[in-house]
């Protein structure tokens, strides 16, 4: 970990194969900050639609487990606030499990690299 730290901030370019990528974390302020308000603001204002998004269409969702979330969330019997979400406002850390071809700076062959949400289209 120790000779990688002077990599922070650079551009690095290497052959691996991906083995594991998962979300560590997920930040989502404007979410933390609209829970923070009382059911019936939350209700009566409609803010959840107002600052983020309807669920769709289900048609186009490729994973069943995605299919699933959309159909219950686009249930005609829920609240307008229900049928909403502030996706868009999240932030996620990434770890990445790559198996090097050689090792790598005299360590084993496996790297666990940590990226950060601006690299998203990349992950």
């Amino acid at each position: 970990q120790a000779p990688c730290h002077h990599l922070t901030g650079l551009t690095v370019q290497w052959t691996g194969l991906v083995e594991r990528v998962r979300i560590v974390q997920r930040s989502n302020y404007v979410e933390r900050m609209v829970n923070i308000l009382p059911d019936l603001v939350r209700r009566k204002t409609n803010i959840k639609c107002l600052l983020g998004d309807k669920f769709g269409s289900c048609m186009n969702k490729t994973s069943q487990v995605a299919k699933l979330l959309c159909q219950t969330r686009t249930q005609p019997d829920l609240e307008d606030d229900q049928k909403c979400h502030l996706e868009r406002y999240s932030s996620y850390h990434y770890q990445i499990v790559l198996a090097m071809p050689v090792p790598l700076f005299g360590a084993g062959r496996t790297v666990v690299l940590t990226v950060e949400d601006n690299h998203r289209q990349a992950v």
